[in-house]
């Protein structure tokens, strides 16, 4: 009988280390996966503040512009009245 239960018990260890080694392969996956996902996040948070700097930039230009554009008309309608 004892080698029945030691059979057991040997093969009970196996079979917890194994779900132990998986355990560790699923949780450093998991730990790539969120150092991957905050790369790639801090990555577009990089490209879209640059992106709505741009705009922002381009807006104040085209608001400008048009600030402009409009002083000039009444200028010239001030000369011709």
């Amino acid at each position: 009988m004892g080698f029945g239960k030691d059979c057991f018990w040997n093969e009970l260890k196996a079979m917890e280390s194994k779900r132990r080694k998986e355990i560790k392969k699923i949780k450093d996956t998991d730990k790539q996966l969120k150092v991957k996902t905050a790369e790639i996040l801090q990555v577009w948070k990089e490209e879209y503040t640059e992106k709505f700097k741009n705009a922002e930039e381009n807006q104040t230009g085209i608001t400008e512009g048009t600030e402009r554009n409009q002083q000039r008309k009444e200028e010239e309608i001030g000369k011709i009245n």
